[in-house]
């Protein structure tokens, strides 16, 4: 939610204009933030980016949603055209990554914007930059946007920045109409990267302080950021350049330690040196380097640098070009932050959705291994699936159970080792492919298929819906993404039960930012009405996602995936046998799930909970009739 005051701003900022405002990178945290701003304020909004179900805010009546890649040229020569002004937020923004990456996005696709709107001087131009082209390892008070920028970068990230800068220069001296805004630690509800990171170590007890602690800072509310860059539509002159934060300096560890003592975590005792801790930094990178590892080291040196040094700038640029002052000061901030963080939601969703099970198959399985204390007799294991329809967005899949490429996928070794731990009552008919088109539902209508987790019994159908996008936590993908033979096998994997463009299709979530529900402490909000929320329940597989589904005008379902196998284990607060713990990705996480499950069924008994694979369910559902009338029907 906009702060109202800002809103109000920015509608008189424009009066009774209304402009066609294009925002690139509209997924992001900024973009988002902005693109929601100027649709509240009236003007019409285009949001540009690759993954329209990243943030709940862009499921707005006044926002429409072009899906694009700023590094296509082609692309972003079609979306500019038709618009008044470019906000360019896209941008690869993170401590570490490959170089060719931080180029191609921040740099070449700069370099995109610029060749789409140069032969347009009446299309206004807001490059969303970074102060992170400043930084360079010590204390510096004031900076101003004409200070001269390091020799050599604090990472690529921040050289990308400048280079993208440079880029917006020269447009500029050939007849490109564009201002650029330095962002400065920009924080707020929907933060993904400052506070987050922070949060995340503090619960782990892993965040010590770096430093005398003294270090003094600028920080900036996003909803100040996003005023600014309406500001910037329509003031100051073409080639300018504004940095812009909340205009009062923090002591950096004594404000965290508020927030985290706030949110109840453990306030920051430890101490380390600077120089200890960049020894540490470098150590980690060199050897992620060296390991090739996924992803980020624990530590860089630029994330050491900002929890070390102090860095302000001076705001009269943005006072003498813009016009701008701070609307949300930093206490007010701050609160609206934590406010979200601590936001729990368990009321109804303003719409609800029809919700459909189906089996697939099931495998033969020793039960005492799911439900501790049961007899060694096996017990058919269902893969059940849903359909969700949503009355505006369409029709959707929780998962897609069982098909025949699993037999495929899992006929030569090492992938012959899952066939064998997981045989297979399985036929054509019991695909949900099939089964939806025996109800009327061709598969080129099924516009995205949510992926609790990579596990070969929950993607075995997925190239049967050659249209649909694939929703699933980034964590869970990147946990998969790559891997193949034995590597694989450990994740219950198979890789050729993929798609060949998977990975063009994939619309990853990457953080969980809305209102949670009971323990559950924070969720996503797919189309942002409540009807479907996606929640973290890693432990089983890492990231592993269910949903909470509306699936009445009072009803509830929790499709709660593989974090428990069966309703008795749940309402036991029971794990699974310790011999199934050799393929379950975090014992400890799998615990702390179920907890959370369990502690939610007792707080919310009139949700029906479902677990992919639990005979209660099945029972309740007739699925074992549906399975052997489907055999029967395939053996005539």
């Amino acid at each position: 939610m906009v702060d109202t005051r800002v809103v109000n701003l920015v509608k008189e900022l424009f009066g009774s204009r209304v402009l066609r405002i294009l925002v690139t990178g509209g997924t992001g945290f900024v973009g988002s933030t902005v693109a929601k701003l100027l649709a509240e304020a009236g003007q019409k909004v285009t949001v540009t980016g690759r993954n329209r179900y990243k943030t709940s805010r862009l499921w707005h009546p006044k926002i429409d949603f072009v899906v694009s890649d700023i590094r296509d040229p082609s692309s972003v020569n079609a979306i500019c055209l038709g618009h008044d002004a470019v906000i360019h937020a896209a941008a690869f923004a993170a401590t570490w990554g490959d170089a060719t990456k931080f180029y191609a996005v921040n740099v070449q696709g700069t370099q995109n914007i610029v060749d789409a709107c140069r032969s347009r001087p009446d299309v206004r131009v807001v490059h969303v930059s970074s102060t992170a082209i400043h930084f360079e390892f010590r204390d510096k008070q004031g900076v101003g946007e004409d200070d001269v920028l390091p020799k050599q970068f604090a990472c690529e990230y921040a050289k990308s920045k400048a280079e993208a800068e440079s880029v917006i220069r020269q447009g500029v001296e050939n007849g490109l109409n564009a201002i650029t805004i330095r962002a400065r630690a920009v924080f707020g509800p929907g933060d993904n990267s400052l506070l987050p990171r922070l949060l995340v170590a503090a619960g782990k007890g892993s965040l010590p302080q770096i430093g005398d602690g003294n270090n003094i800072v600028d920080l900036t509310y996003v909803d100040n950021l996003a005023y600014a860059l309406c500001l910037a539509i329509v003031r100051g002159a073409s080639g300018s350049v504004c940095t812009i934060t909340n205009e009062e300096p923090v002591s950096l560890w004594p404000t965290l330690n508020r927030i985290f003592e706030s949110l109840g975590l453990a306030t920051t005792r430890r101490r380390v040196t600077y120089t200890t801790a960049m020894f540490a930094a470098k150590a980690a990178s060199t050897w992620h380097r060296l390991l090739q590892r996924r992803g980020e080291p624990k530590l860089t040196t630029y994330s050491v640098g900002l929890l070390a040094k102090s860095q302000t700038f001076s705001p009269e640029a943005a006072h003498k070009l813009l016009g701008y002052r701070p609307i949300v000061s930093m206490d007010q901030g701050t609160e609206h932050t934590l406010q979200s963080l601590k936001a729990n939601d368990d009321g109804p969703s303003s719409s609800s959705v029809k919700l459909t099970l189906f089996t697939t198959g099931y495998t033969p399985q020793p039960f005492f291994l799911a439900e501790r204390g049961r007899g060694r007799s096996k017990e058919p294991f269902h893969a059940t699936c849903a359909l969700i329809k949503h009355p505006r967005h369409g029709l959707f899949l929780f998962d897609t159970g069982y098909s025949p490429a699993f037999y495929a996928a899992s006929h030569r070794f090492p992938y012959s080792v899952y066939g064998a731990l997981s045989p297979l009552v399985h036929s054509k008919s019991l695909t949900l492919r099939a089964q939806l088109q025996e109800r009327g539902i061709e598969p080129h209508e099924i516009r995205g298929i949510i992926i609790s987790h990579f596990h070969a019994d929950h993607v075995a159908g997925l190239c049967d819906f050659d249209r649909s996008e694939f929703i699933a936590s980034q964590t869970a993908w990147d946990d998969v993404e790559n891997r193949q033979a034995f590597s694989a096998l450990k994740r219950g994997f198979l890789p050729a039960l993929l798609p060949n463009d998977f990975s063009e299709r994939i619309r990853p979530i990457e953080h969980f930012h809305d209102p949670g529900i009971g323990p559950f402490k924070h969720a996503h909000d797919l189309f942002g009405d409540g009807s479907v929320r996606l929640i973290p329940i890693p432990g089983h597989a890492r990231g592993q996602i269910g949903a909470l589904v509306q699936s009445g005008p009072s009803e509830k379902t929790f499709l709660a995936a593989d974090a428990t196998w069966t309703l008795a284990s749940l309402r036991a607060n029971r794990p699974p046998h310790w011999l199934t713990y050799s393929f379950i990705d975090s014992v400890t996480e799998l615990k702390s799930t179920l907890a959370q499950l369990h502690t939610f069924s007792k707080q919310y008994p009139t949700i029906d909970i479902v677990p992919t694979h639990c005979p209660e369910i099945a029972k309740r559902n007739g699925f074992d009739a549906v399975v052997r009338e489907r055999l029967e029907r395939s053996s005539q």
